[in-house]
């Protein structure tokens, strides 16, 4: 289980949902960002790129870091979900 950012309203160019990237082409975990942070996202296409991802969260630590552009849209809220296995 996560509690990331979530919104029912985002389709990717596909016109596919949220729930329907993560079944269909997974998330992923990069650490390489900064010491002490991992950004987690959902993949948008098959090529699985963090640049075409829907950013769940940002941890530093291990602390949750709000992120400006979805506080800021309505569409988008907090939610907790599972992850499924990295495919």
């Amino acid at each position: 289980m996560i509690r990331g950012y979530w919104s029912d309203e985002f389709r990717n160019d596909e016109g596919e949902d949220l729930q329907t990237c993560l079944e269909k082409y997974g998330h992923g975990v990069d650490t390489d960002v900064q010491r002490d942070m991992k950004v987690f996202v959902i993949f948008l296409n098959e090529d699985k790129d963090f640049g075409e991802s829907w950013l769940i969260r940002i941890n530093c630590g291990d602390r949750f870091v709000p992120s400006r552009l979805y506080s800021e849209d309505p569409a988008t809220r907090i939610k907790v979900f599972d992850l499924p296995k990295s495919k």
